[in-house]
């Protein structure tokens, strides 16, 4: 009796499974890419490894065309992340953009991980007035941050989505 039961549920779990609908992995396409003037404020040592502090001084933000998507705001913008024991990078970044089209702005709040302070990938959230970029506001985006001189950022809209 309990090989039949056995029988039935490994049936209905197979059956299940079958019936889930495909996975589609997202496509993402470039917003805009630049790069950002970053001063570091400081590295303190801390129980899971060190944190890093830095004040974002500017920076410049193009369209893939290469036209001028948007400048940081001076004076606006701060990062703080966490290096761990273990190489990972938490970092963790605000900032404010000033869209070139229309001079309205933009707050910008940059969260993710990635490796010793050489490459990260984040989450971006964007809150816009722009009539032009307001759209920015309700779509998932991700950054591709790599810690050059001067440090390269890349954003990314889900398309479709």
């Amino acid at each position: 009796m309990l090989y039949f039961l056995s029988l039935i549920v490994a049936t209905f779990f197979v059956a299940v499974q079958g019936a889930a609908p495909e996975v589609v992995i997202p496509d993402f396409e470039l917003i805009a890419s630049g790069t950002l003037d970053v001063k570091q404020a400081g590295v303190f040592d801390v129980p899971i490894g060190q944190r890093v502090s830095a004040i974002v001084t500017g920076g410049e933000l193009y369209l893939p065309n290469g036209t001028l998507a948007a400048t940081v705001v001076p004076g606006t913008g701060m990062g703080n992340g966490i290096v761990a024991t273990d190489g990972i990078f938490y970092p963790s970044v605000y900032m404010t953009l000033q869209w070139a089209v229309d001079n309205t702005f933009a707050y910008c709040h940059v969260q993710g991980v990635g490796v010793e302070l050489v490459k990260s990938l984040v989450y971006l959230y964007m809150e816009t007035n722009s009539t032009i970029w307001g759209s920015l506001n309700s779509r998932f985006m991700i950054g591709n941050m790599t810690f050059t001189d001067p440090p390269v950022l890349g954003i990314y809209g889900v398309v479709g989505a």
